[in-house]
This record gives C-alpha cells, sequence and structure tokens, in this order.
C-alpha cells in the first residue's frame, strides 16, 4: 500500500492511495478495495474531519417569472 499526498487542489487536498492486490477475480477485488475505501473513511472520522462532497444548488424560478415551456425551448434552439 502506498499513500501520498500529491498536491493543494483548487479545493482539495489531493491524496493518492496505490494498493496491490493478489486476487484476480472482480468481486474479491470489489470487496477489497470496499474495505479499503471504507477504512480510509473511519480513518478521517476517528481524526475528526469530513470529506466534502460535491454540491449542487437548482434554483426553481416560481409563478409568473417563469417562460412557459414551449417559450424556454424556443429561447434554447434558437428559434
Amino acid at each position: 500500500l502506498i499513500v501520498n499526498f500529491t498536491r493543494f487542489g483548487g479545493s482539495s487536498l489531493d491524496i493518492m492511495v496505490y494498493a496491490f492486490t493478489l486476487t484476480r477475480a472482480w468481486a474479491d477485488y470489489q470487496t477489497l478495495k470496499q474495505e479499503l475505501l471504507l477504512g480510509i473513511g473511519r480513518i478521517i472520522e476517528r481524526h475528526g474531519a469530513e470529506i466534502a462532497f460535491p454540491t449542487q444548488t437548482l434554483h426553481m424560478v416560481t409563478g409568473g417569472d417563469a417562460p412557459e415551456p414551449s417559450e424556454a425551448a424556443q429561447g434554447r434552439h434558437g428559434g
């Protein structure tokens, strides 16, 4: 197992985890990968840190401000 801090990202600390496995069976590999990732999560949690997951906010326009669906489609297609 090799773990290296690789760089300061725009909004992240990038870490490379390189693991070698002896199995060639896909299902066994997936189980090992899951155990490794969950173990990393437990280490992070034990140290009082959290993993920031990307989020996206969608603002919905309500009432008379929203264009009719046909108008929105025309604007999108240059009509």
